[in-house]
This record gives C-alpha cells, structure tokens and sequence, in this order.
C-alpha cells in the first residue's frame, strides 16, 4: 500500500505522547487537551502499519453513542485523504483497504467487543466505564495480536482508570518498557487560556475543577450522591471484614435487567449495623432466572428479597411477570417495592448507608461503584440535570435503592403491626436503626 499521510496536526502534548507511546499507555489529561482528536490518528496509524491480516483497531467509549458523537466525524475527516475506503455509518465501523478496519463501540455492551482481536485499542474516558470491560473484555482481546492499549481521560474518582493509572506508576518505576504513564494538568499545559481556568474554577466548584482541569484523583465526584457517606464508611473502618452470620436473616435487593445491568445485593442486620455481606452482577447474556439459582445457591438464610416496582409488571416470554417467575425459584419470600419518586429512594439509599457495613472481599468493587452514581452535568447549561448520569454505577446504585426501599417499607409495617397489638410477622427484623424512625418518617412525609 502506498504511503498515506493523515490530516492531523498535533500540539506539543500531543505529539510528546506520540513520541512516548508503547503497548500499554495510560494518559491523563484535562479537559481541553484533545484527548478524541490524539488517539484516532495513533489507531489509525497502528492499524494501517500493522502486519496483521485484516487488522483491526477498536475506539472504545463508555456508551456507543458517546463513541459515535465523540468520534465518528473526527474519523471520517481524518481519513478522508485514503483511497478505496468504505465508510459504514450504521455499524461505526470504517474500512481501510486492503483488509483494515476500525470500529467505534461502547464498553455498555460487551457483547459488542467479544470475538474482535485488534491490533490496536483506545479506550476514552476510561473512568466512566466498569472495571470488568479490563479483566474480563479487552485484557483477553489484546493477547491474539499483543495489542497496544491506549487507556485515555480524565479522572471521575477512584475507579478502573485510577487503578489503571496506579498500575502504569508501579510498572514505570520498576523499569517495565512495555508502561507509559503520563499526568498533563491544565496549569502546566498552556493549552487554555489563565482567564478561562478563572472562570471555570468560579463556575464549577472546587472539587470539579480539581478533577476536570487539574487531573485530581482524589477530588469527590461532581454530582454524587452517595460517595460523601461511602467514604465515611471507608475511613471509619465500615469496609472491611463483615463476613455472613449464620445466625442472622439475609434480605436481597435487585435491579433487574439483562447481562450486567442485573444486580443484587445481600445484607443482613448484625448488632447495630446493616451489613451488606455479598454482592452479585450477572455474567453477559444471562438474565434473572441465572441470578436467582446463584441466590439460592449460596448458604444463606433468605427473609425477603425485594424486587424494583415494575417486576409485577410486563409479561415475559413465559407469560409471568418477573415476580411470578422468581417465585417459582425464590419461593414466596418476594416483595415489591412501591414506586417512589428517584430523589426520596436516593434518600433512603443513605439513610441505610448511614448504618451500614461493607464486607470488603465480596463487596469492594460495588462499594467503589457506588461512588461514581452520580447527577449528569450539562456543560452546555453549567448545571446538573435532575436525574440520575446513566452511568456504569446505575444498576448497582438502583439494585442498592431498591434494597433500602424494601427494609424501610418493611421496618415501617412493622411498627404498624406493632400498633395494633396483632401479631408481628416481622418479628426478626430489626428497624433501620430506632435513632433513625424520625429521619424515616420525615422522608416519607416529604419533609
């Protein structure tokens, strides 16, 4: 093939990284740098020198429509110049003759990304993506061809790229050729200008600006909602050793869905504390019939398990709602939970935070999972929207909703049982905490 050059223009950072890149990269940048603009071309270029046959790169982002805003015009500009080269808007998949493509995809679905074998990948705003899309996704995909792993964003957190990040400083130091990290702040790049960090600073708050422009793994998330009290927890001790007790009931809260977006969660009432013992996230393709053997399958001592509101309805395949096919499964211990305004689940969700335990070796990545469930960010308008970023944490953020909704519905007929002088059938489940029925009651009047 003859020699093609691209149409692409790098800035002193960018071509610095060109210049350093090796198999595995990880690159942390602010906002601003051209993260998007610097990883197509390097794709581009490796899978047009690669020897492979029919080569293949992978732009990886964390929804598919975020790959196809953030990159498909980018794509087709930059290899407009090449000859013979087939543009497939539908798949996001771009031709390169004779035998070459490149694909745009979204670590939202797995499935997309499994049975590819690039020679090369960039992962763009790793952050936002599960841990899992590394282990059990791309690690197995990049063995065929030794691909080079370009991991590129800014930092939303402690999360994969963090943990990417802190493994690339291991490897460098100890002298690993096949690492490259590198941190390229806003106030040491000269990219933007003194006067609009001024006025980003003023507009977006300390611990965003920190995380947007200054790289700052260690900022709180904008807009979460939960990681404030989750990091309470973390410090205090709460996430740690908070193993099943046998003597103690186990209550089950789910998200339902397919794949990944199923959860749930396990906790049980042990002393003071609400004691979130096991976590499961079902494997790709399989849905709550999977979800419910492994529940059953493991040796604890089930009271209830709550189901989201709309498990009593939509009919599936089988005819049955979801309740009435986890039933023939889980038994009869199944309740609904009602349906409740997004913002008054949230609260419930840290009202039992405030009382909760985290068993850390089955726990640990849902915990930190739970940090990134945040509000989305309009950029356009400078405010966050109402409802939930539709994000990676939402399922298990929704699964740990549901669950605090069901013990808060539960704790509350029990009282009301209690008030009757009948008798309690939720005898063996204790309130969320009783110096918490106040902070319950209030949330459920609106107050």
């Amino acid at each position: 093939m003859e020699q093609v050059v691209l149409e692409y223009e790098p800035n002193y950072w960018q071509d610095l990284i060109r210049k350093n890149l090796t198999q595995k990269n990880v690159l942390v940048c602010h906002r601003g740098l051209g993260k998007t603009t610097m990883a197509l071309p390097l794709l581009v270029e490796d899978v047009l020198t690669s020897e492979v046959p029919r080569a293949e790169g992978l732009y990886i982002a964390p929804l598919r429509d975020q790959a196809k805003k953030l990159a498909w015009m980018k794509l087709l500009m930059l290899v407009e110049g090449i000859p013979g080269v087939n543009k497939n808007e539908n798949d996001l998949r771009v031709d390169l003759p004779p035998d070459k493509t490149i694909w745009l995809l979204g670590a939202d679905n797995p499935d997309s990304i499994r049975g590819h074998h690039p020679v090369s990948v960039a992962c763009d705003e790793v952050g936002q993506m599960r841990p899992s899309i590394w282990t059990e996704v791309l690690l197995p995909a990049s063995w065929r061809h030794n691909a080079r792993m370009t991991f590129i964003g800014t930092p939303k957190g402690r999360n994969l790229f963090h943990t990417l990040h802190e493994s690339a400083l291991e490897e460098t130091k100890a002298g690993n050729p096949d690492w490259f990290d590198i941190v390229v702040k806003a106030s040491e790049s000269g990219l933007v200008p003194a006067k609009a960090l001024q006025e980003a600073k003023k507009h977006m708050g300390e611990d965003m600006y920190a995380q947007e422009y200054e790289c700052s793994f260690l900022a709180a998330v904008a807009g979460a909602y939960l990681s404030d009290i989750l990091n309470t927890l973390d410090t205090g001790g709460f996430l740690g050793d908070f193993p099943y007790d046998p003597l103690c009931p186990v209550y089950t809260g789910w998200d339902l869905g397919l794949g990944e977006n199923l959860c749930v969660w396990f906790v049980q009432h042990v002393g003071s504390r609400w004691r979130l013992i096991d976590f499961h996230m079902n494997p790709p393709r399989e849905g709550a019939e999977y979800a419910a053997r492994v529940v059953m399958n493991k040796p604890y001592a089930y009271k209830y398990h709550y189901l989201p509101w709309d498990a009593a309805r939509g009919e599936q395949g089988s005819g049955k709602t979801q309740k009435e096919l986890l039933e023939t499964i889980l038994g009869p211990k199944i309740e609904v939970v009602t349906r409740m305004a997004v913002d008054d689940a949230i609260n419930a969700a840290r009202l039992l935070l405030h009382k909760a335990a985290f068993n850390r070796p089955t726990c640990s990545e849902a915990f930190e999972t739970l940090k990134h469930y945040q509000r989305e960010w309009v950029e356009k308008n400078g405010v966050f929207r109402a409802a939930p970023l539709d994000n990676f944490a939402r399922d298990t953020a929704d699964a740990f909703r549901t669950l605090a909704v069901g013990l808060q519905e539960t704790s509350h007929k029990k009282r009301q049982v209690q008030a009757t002088g009948t008798f309690d059938e939720f005898g063996d489940l204790n309130p969320l905490a009783s110096s918490y029925e106040s902070d319950y009651d209030e949330l459920n009047s609106g107050g």
